[in-house]
């Protein structure tokens, strides 16, 4: 028997999306020290021994715990700008990245209201759905 992963949020253009569907996952938190890097690692580690490509991205300006697991080759994000202004092109550039790769983002705690109100305000998760992307958020 076939299992259904839906939300139930799926459009009639949804059901014509290919079998397989590349998976984001988000590890958001607004609160430091609750396990986002540790479980955004195993969660790296767990795709990466079932032989999925992977890229990681470690989105913390503060504290860049998922930078600092060499094996996993984390690109470090920097989001903000030297005064703690969000830079939106940095945003864009990274959903372009989203849309081309499978991922799993660990962001800080200091980086999440500013990249929650940008995926609020800019439709993101809209935008993957339609680029057929799944979108797991994991709030640790």
């Amino acid at each position: 028997m076939a299992k259904n992963n839906t939300n139930g949020t799926e459009t009639s253009a949804a059901l014509a999306a290919p079998t397989f569907t590349p998976t984001i996952h988000l590890i958001l938190q607004g609160k430091g020290g609750v396990g986002k890097s540790i479980v955004a690692s195993w969660l790296a580690e767990f795709l990466i021994g079932r032989g999925q490509p992977v890229r990681c991205f470690d989105g913390d300006p503060v504290n860049r715990s998922l930078g600092q697991i060499k094996a996993l080759n984390v690109e470090k994000l920097d989001l903000l700008n030297d005064e703690g202004v969000v830079m939106r092109s940095r945003y864009d550039a990274l959903i372009n990245r989203l849309l081309t790769e499978k991922v799993v983002v660990d962001n800080g705690a200091t980086a999440f209201l500013p990249f929650w109100t940008f995926i609020v305000e800019s439709d993101v998760i809209s935008t993957l759905r339609a680029a057929y992307r799944r979108c797991r958020n994991q709030i640790a």
